[in-house]
């Protein structure tokens, strides 16, 4: 019993939200946009622009399919805030 709780702590410690670093040049409200985005479960994407806004989305079933669309969505979400090309920096399959 000791050791499966030694593994599961490690588990939660190497997917906890603090390991991942959001994106650099993102505005105030893309921070908290990653923020959300990290606590999400895979799979999922998140885009930005060069001028720092950004789009982001999960899907609840995980697929190949499910996946090209979170990345398509993603890139949908960040051109309609950021009104200019964005790409996707970030996916979790």
């Amino acid at each position: 019993m000791i050791g499966f709780r030694a593994v599961v702590s490690v588990v939660a410690f190497l997917i906890s939200p603090a390991a991942f670093a959001a994106p650099a040049g993102l505005n105030a409200d893309c921070l908290r946009q990653y923020d959300l985005y990290v606590s999400k479960p895979a799979p999922k994407a998140f885009a930005v622009s060069s001028n720092g806004y950004c789009g982001w989305a999960w899907r609840s079933v995980s697929s190949p399919a499910e996946f090209e669309k979170a990345k398509n969505m993603a890139l949908g979400y960040c051109m309609q805030y950021a009104g200019t090309k964005c790409q996707v920096v970030e996916t979790v399959k």
